[in-house]
């Protein structure tokens, strides 16, 4: 299925932190919406985003009517006196520059998401039912997360009610149990999609709160749309809802925009046609803009995976046979996993709940001992337990959920235990890349993977460095961080995860299948070296 998609969120312009990955002209822009099957875009100046709205928004209005496929918006922001002309002039001035939809940068322009600041603006933009964008990350390119107010949104929605509101930052993660009661109190709230990484989300938003409630947006150009893009292909609603995300509601909500106003030329376009994918990008390219599924006759193994419940949000639809069927839906044949529980609560707990769910899928769920760091005696006798009774196959560390150091000989004893076993280890994060280079060579029967996709210099030598060290693709968000990993790491060190169902598992594949790199690359990365790896680890097992 192709998907007519029109982006909500792009941007143009030099930005604070570019580096080489990134790209900040029109033309640049358009070939990446080329690459990805984007037909239109509502871009952003980033002048507007970083420095002020009088210095980039009449660029994004010249730049717009150059490029046909781009529509702009402006920035605003308190206070009134800011406005390069009165306030009652703003819908007039708007349709004269064609430009129907506004955004509010409250994190990086320090100003509060209330009434009282922003009051005056908002009567005028409900006025003319403007679709209006609120993103509280402080900058473009951010690693921020969970930084929307939703209390003051909420507060917004219903002192406007007929004013179209759009959610959005670097990443939603923690506050679903917030959001979704947020969609249930304001009819006029909407999610745009970059940030919204929830396994399942777009499904039970779909089901729950109705299709016209996402706004599908990459963020380009500092996030991948690849990861977006296969967010929505893949989910399982139907054709008439995902292609209402991917650009009927945010042209819906342009056309409702400034009512009894001319429409401007831009709303009038013909549809876009987009040149024909390049046979030369190959096979999994190739799948990838077709929506293909599943990748019938190659090697899929996931092994970056969670079970069972896990605090703080909420999960829908995530029970072990669900897990399943979307490992089915892919293709994989198997996943690595551990339990959400022992990370964050009763290990013994969660450990059982993966044994029942290996036993009922046998072959198909591998589990790792999930440990609790702290107690050394309890540890041991836990990933005793699990691996030398219940067929476990390694140890998971989570020093950051246990606020365990990550330098602590705790982590140092379990490295021992695998390798003592020649078994997996997977860790969230290492610690320094000495420490890893020297539990490495200390513990070379230990199969040591990072539980993250890293970049930096000293853990790519590493990994590089010695036989037992990979490290996890979960979850290359930026634009450029895969082609950047294979050009670093030795290809048959990157091992795919999906962390799933903390996050879906086409966000994790999306940005691999879609990245600039050859076939080979791909069906290495999405299984060839994690059925590699768990062949040496399975003859450990079974003497």
């Amino acid at each position: 299925m192709n998907l007519d998609l029109f982006d909500a969120h792009c941007y143009v312009g030099r930005f604070q932190h570019y580096d080489s990955q990134y790209f900040y002209s029109a033309e640049e822009l358009l070939a990446e919406m080329d690459h990805y099957g984007i037909a239109e875009a509502l871009v952003c100046d980033t002048l507007s985003r970083e420095i002020d709205p009088r210095a980039g928004n009449p660029r994004i209005v010249k730049l717009c009517r150059e490029q046909p496929r781009l529509y702009p918006s402006w920035s605003l922001a308190p206070p009134l006196q800011s406005l390069p002309f009165p306030l009652d002039e703003l819908l007039d001035r708007m349709a004269e520059a064609g430009v129907r939809a506004v955004r509010f940068f409250p994190g990086h322009l320090k100003f509060p998401i209330e009434d009282w600041a922003l009051g005056p603006i908002l009567e005028v933009l409900e006025e003319g039912r403007v679709p209006v964008f609120f993103d509280p990350t402080p900058q473009l390119r951010a690693t921020d997360r969970d930084m929307t107010d939703w209390d003051a949104l909420v507060r917004i929605c219903k002192a406007h009610p007929k004013l179209p509101v759009i959610a959005t930052e670097q990443r939603m993660y923690w506050y679903d149990r917030t959001w979704y009661p947020a969609l249930e109190a304001c009819d006029n709230l909407h999610i745009e999609l970059s940030p919204f990484w929830m396994y399942k989300g777009i499904e039970f938003v779909c089901r729950e709160y109705g299709a016209d409630r996402l706004i599908f947006g990459t963020r380009l150009p500092v996030r991948d749309a690849g990861t977006t893009i296969a967010q929505l292909q893949y989910a399982e609603v139907s054709e008439q809802e995902k292609q209402a995300i991917a650009g009927g509601n945010l042209r819906r909500l342009l056309a409702e925009a400034l009512p009894g106003r001319e429409p401007v030329p831009q709303a009038k376009r013909e549809p876009v046609k987009l040149p024909p994918p390049d046979p030369a990008k190959g096979k999994w390219y190739l799948a990838m803009r077709e929506a293909q599924e599943p990748f019938e006759g190659e090697v899929l193994i996931d092994t970056h995976t969670h079970i069972g419940l896990g605090a703080p949000y909420f999960l829908p639809d995530s029970e072990p046979e669900e897990l399943v069927h979307q490992l089915d839906r892919h293709g994989f044949q198997k996943m690595v996993t551990f339990a959400f529980a022992g990370l964050m609560g009763d290990w013994t707990w969660g450990n059982d709940f993966a044994h029942q769910a290996a036993r009922q899928f046998p072959g198909r769920i591998l589990p790792l001992a999930a440990v609790n760091l702290w107690n050394e005696a309890e540890m041991v006798k836990e990933m005793t337990r699990c691996c030398d009774e219940l067929g476990f196959w390694g140890v998971k560390l989570h020093p950051w959920w246990n606020q365990y150091p990550e330098a602590g000989e705790h982590v140092r004893r379990c490295c021992e235990f695998v390798h003592e076993r020649g078994l997996i280890i997977v860790n969230h994060y290492w610690g320094p890349p000495q420490l890893l280079d020297e539990l490495a060579s200390e513990f070379p029967n230990a199969w040591m993977i990072t539980g993250h996709l890293t970049l930096d210099d000293g853990y790519c030598r590493v990994v590089n460095r010695h036989e037992n060290v990979y490290v996890g693709s979960c979850l290359p968000i930026l634009r450029g961080e895969v082609e950047a990993a294979v050009s670093r790491l030795d290809v048959d060190k990157i091992l795919f995860g999906s962390d799933v169902p903390d996050l879906p598992i086409p966000l994790g594949f999306g940005s691999i299948l879609y990245a600039r790199i050859d076939d080979e690359a791909k069906r290495k990365i999405m299984g060839l070296n994690a059925q590699r790896l768990l062949e040496l680890v399975a003859k450990n097992r079974s003497q």
